[in-house]
């Protein structure tokens, strides 16, 4: 066993080394090469080693594959993991069907000296079996999106060639290293093995040359196309920026600046600029103007204005208590930005140093990224500050700005959008650019990362997998954007690297490969001439030998086949003795199966009906001796409860030749009941006349006990159900009994006060007294009807009317109904036939359908709470009711889900309403199920079998 682990190991490195050659001649992103070396080592192993070392191949090919998708960086820990095993699967796979093919077609162990044998064994080892690696590899990488569909054609092309030449270059060499015969592939190694080895170093420095010209020559036209991005983006930026310069000279030239003013001044400007998130005029409030300032504000026709600022949790409140606030006061366009309005910039301490820097410099100030009040994605933006003092004022220190500082201009930019207005002219799909803000190094703010102009939010080609994949060159340039430096990180697409790559290196790749190949299957076949016709000589000189050895033995072997026939004649007598032991042998141990089986054989003599036989399980089980059993008649074993049942299934047993699965209860010597399960088979003679019966009788006791068990469990269950549906519907009940409790109380109140006042006559007391007791009864009525619904007891299927029951059930409901403002409507067939089950389980069932359809119109408008009970015939021998409500009804794949256990569409549903109610239905011979409605709720059905059935 760790000789074997140790070749798996050594098989899967042997991979894995082969495997990282063929990484270095990937062609762009990586996934495909021109020659695969692994294919070869691969088939070969499988031929040399067996079937059995798949376990090397599929290692070694999940290695390879996690290291080259960990390269690229373009999948998480879980694709890497399920494309490495799926590539594994198939490499696994590959080696298989190819080398299943060459021991089919050409045989292996094979020396490969015939000259088809060595053409085939290259073509099925090679083209052939390297079809099922291609089609089922690219289609898996085409699936993880690694490979477009419009690629698919050249990646398989690409892949199918790498394994097919790898295969015609690894696999010989991997025979002359370890294939048998030995000697004949270790002399192989001069006049085959060097010669492609050779032939593989030049293929591998010419494609080498080939493939460094190449992506000097793409990286130098994609350096170009970077930089003319990075200054389109940067002469963006400014412009937007100018528009800021443009509205503070507004302010310059005007001594009040009114709010119509400001959005006809700003409404072209952010028409033409569509990066501007928004233009705002921040004057600064001292702290005994803010109320008058809010006034103004709301007075201007913002009638929520007031100066807030950001709170713990996030939202909005009013600020706190400051000596100067700088509010948003002027705002365009206000339709987008409304909740910025009146936020005081001071507030933030990011704001606030800009604010402070912009005033204490007099310069205009650009923030670094942040998120904006006004927006809720988490795209983030900047701001850009110009500080005003008034007209024409000329200040010169830190302190004069600070205290004559009337307020800021102030605009908000999307870098997003600045990015998209760049690119919209041209385009960008086959590059991906990201912007980031690295004045401060140690700190960088990354502000935007899309491709072609559009905002990416997956994982980027650029965070991902730039650095560490040779074939996604990186452009960087960083720019000066007023007081910030942003940094340009530019990268093609794969599409873009897929166009731009051409196939030269790959066709010099393949055609020194392809020529190694041929050239390796030129020597093979050359040198397997030579070896045939040593072979051939040393096979004539060997047949002369050995004719000279027959004429010499041949006396001998004459006199030896005397001796040997009367060894032979003394073998067979041995034979004879040993094959008749062996036939005891056999008897006594069927007789010993037969006797000691854990189910009960006895074998009946149909014209007595006697047992003539049986083991001793049978014995066992019914108490009986043998002596006891042999000559009694097997009708004598039966209970009396289903004698003449057995007697029928006998009867129809003879006419049909066998009895399967049929139950009945034996008694057994002591009197006890045993419940069997029999099965019978007859035996019948030349004439094919039943003669004997052999029946097989399983103990089934357990198994009854167990379902009675069940049957009185469901029973218990069901009579739960009804208390908690009683409970439910306590108040409808209680409303129920309280009408003629209150109608007995009155009239007895009637009748005692008019016998007070002296005006009672007999006519009247005895109207009064007879409708005291009809309330009487009718209370009574409720609470016995209650009290049979309620009460624990056995199941009885009796014939039952239908229509009676479900008007029975309706008085039930009535008060439930009337208070959930439902409109119940019967639709009862008059004439219905009786059906036959236990009106109690049934009125159960049909309870709980009323009650759920009431529950699902709760959130209906009243005018549509309509539910519906109807009862029709169904099939020939049944009945069906039916409860329609105008509910939610029943989402689509949940018709049969609805009746399992524990499942409920109600918020404080257990789900087990249904559950019980299609067992009850189930065990009174019916079935249930829903229907969705017409437009809307749903219908269930259950049926119930007639009496007569």
């Amino acid at each position: 066993m760790i000789q074997f682990t140790w070749k798996v190991l050594l098989l899967a490195v042997a991979y894995y080394g082969a495997g990282w050659l063929g990484v270095m001649l990937a062609v762009p992103r990586g996934y495909t090469t021109g020659i695969w070396p692994p294919a070869g080592v691969a088939v070969a192993a499988m031929l040399i080693f067996g079937w059995r070392f798949w376990p090397g191949v599929f290692l070694g090919a999940c290695l390879t594959s996690t290291h080259l998708a960990m390269r690229g960086g373009e999948l998480h820990v879980q694709e890497v993991a399920m494309l490495a095993i799926w590539h594994g699967a198939i490499a696994t796979l590959q080696a298989g069907i190819g080398a299943k093919l060459v021991r089919r077609y050409v045989g292996f162990p094979n020396p490969l000296t015939q000259q088809d044998d060595i053409i085939r064994f290259l073509l099925l080892a090679g083209p052939v079996g390297c079809l099922v690696g291609a089609t089922l590899g690219v289609t898996s990488l085409h699936l993880f999106e690694l490979v477009d569909r419009r690629e698919w054609i050249l990646e398989w092309c690409t892949w199918y060639l790498g394994d097919a030449l790898g295969v015609l270059i690894v696999a010989p060499l991997m025979l002359i290293v370890a294939g048998h015969p030995r000697p004949l592939w270790r002399g192989r190694w001069l006049s085959v093995g060097v010669p492609i080895v050779i032939g593989f170093i030049v293929a591998l420095a010419a494609y080498s040359f080939a493939r460094q010209y190449e992506q000097q020559h793409v990286y130098d036209q994609f350096s170009g196309r970077a930089s003319m991005l990075a200054h389109r983006i940067e002469e963006t930026v400014n412009r937007h920026i100018e528009v800021v310069h443009s509205t503070k000279s507004l302010y310059a030239s005007s001594r009040e600046v009114t709010r119509d003013e400001f959005h006809q001044f700003t409404s072209p400007l952010l028409a033409r600029h569509e990066g501007i998130r928004a233009l705002e005029w921040i004057p600064r409030v001292q702290a005994d103007r803010r109320e008058t300032m809010e006034a103004m504000a709301r007075e201007q026709g913002w009638p929520n204005y007031r100066i807030t600022e950001r709170a713990a949790d996030g939202r909005l409140a009013p600020a706190g208590e400051r000596d100067a606030y700088f509010p948003v006061y002027f705002l365009e366009p206000s339709n987008t930005n409304e909740a910025a309005l009146g936020f005081d910039l001071a507030s933030d301490p990011l704001r606030r140093r800009a604010l402070e820097q912009a005033c204490d410099t007099a310069t205009t100030v650009l923030t670094p990224p942040l998120q904006l009040v006004q927006d809720t994605d988490e795209l983030p933006g900047v701001l850009v500050f110009e500080p005003f003092w008034g007209q024409g004022k000329q200040l010169q220190t830190v302190a004069e700005r600070r205290d004559q500082l009337l307020g800021y201009v102030l605009g908000v930019l999307r870098v997003d959008t600045i990015v998209e207005t760049a690119l919209a002219s041209r385009r960008w799909d086959e590059i991906e650019i990201q912007v980031t803000d690295v004045t401060q190094p140690r700190n960088p703010f990354p502000m935007y990362l899309g491709q072609g102009g559009k905002v990416k939010h997956e994982r980027s080609f650029i965070a991902a997998g730039a650095q560490a994949n040779r074939w996604y060159p990186l452009w960087t340039d960083t720019v000066q954007v007023m007081d910030r430096t942003w940094r340009f990180d530019v990268m093609p697409s794969p599409a873009y690297l897929i166009a731009a790559r051409s196939l030269q290196p790959l066709v010099v790749l393949a055609g020194g490969m392809l020529f190694t190949g041929l050239l390796g299957a030129f020597l093979l076949i050359g040198s397997g001439r030579a070896a045939e016709i040593e072979a051939l000589v040393v096979e004539r000189t060997e047949q002369l030998t050995q004719a000279n050895r027959e004429l010499e033995n041949e006396v001998l072997e004459r006199k030896r086949a005397d001796e040997a026939l009367l060894q032979a004649h003394q073998e067979l007598e041995k034979r004879v003795e040993q094959r008749t032991y062996e036939l005891r042998q056999s008897q006594h141990r069927y007789q010993d199966l037969y006797d000691n089986a854990p189910d009960m054989f006895a074998t009946i003599d149909v014209t007595t009906e006697r047992i003539v036989e049986c083991n001793a399980t049978f014995l066992a089980s019914t108490g009986f001796d043998r002596e006891e059993i042999f000559g009694r008649s097997v009708f004598d074993l039966f209970h009396p409860d289903c004698l003449e049942d057995a007697r029928q299934a006998f009867d129809l047993l003879l006419t049909r030749g066998e009895l399967r699965d049929a139950e009945f209860s034996l008694l057994r010597k002591d009197q006890e009941r045993l419940d069997v399960s029999l099965n019978v088979s007859a035996v019948r003679d030349e004439q094919g006349k039943v003669v004997h019966l052999r029946s097989v009788w399983l103990d089934i006791t357990d198994r009854k006990q167990a379902e009675e068990k069940i049957r009185q469990q469901q029973a218990e269950l069901a009579h739960v159900a009804r208390f908690s549906t009683m409970g439910e519907m306590a108040a409808g009940l209680a409303h129920e009994i309280n009408q003629p409790l209150a109608a007995i109380a009155a009239f007895a109140e009637g009748a005692a006060m008019r016998i007070r006042n002296g005006t009672a006559d007999l006519n009247s007391l005895g109207g009064v007294v007879t409708r005291i007791s009809d309330d009487v009864h009718r209370a009574g009525e409720i609470i016995r009807r209650l009290r049979r619904f309620i009460r624990k007891r056995e199941p009885q299927r009796t014939r039952i009317d239908v229509n009676h029951l479900v008007r029975d059930v309706i008085q039930f409901v009535a008060s439930d109904a009337a208070h959930q403002e439902v409109a119940i409507e019967l639709q009862l067939t008059p004439g219905l036939p009786l059906a036959k089950g236990d009106a109690i389980e049934v009125q159960q069932v049909l309870l709980n359908l009323i009650r759920n359809g009431m529950d699902a119109m709760m959130e209906v408008p009243v005018d549509q709470r309509r539910l519906s009970v109807a009862t029709v015939p169904w099939e020939p021998d049944m009945v069906e009711v039916v409860v329609r409500d105008q509910g939610h009804g029943i989402a689509e794949g949940e018709e049969d889900q609805v009746f399992e256990a524990f499942f409920s569409s109600k918020s404080e549903g257990l789900g087990m309403g249904l559950a019980i109610s299609r067992s009850l239905v189930e065990s009174n011979g019916g079935k249930i199920w829903v229907t969705p409605g017409k437009g809307s709720g749903a219908a269930f059905h259950f049926t119930l079998p007639l009496e007569q059935s």
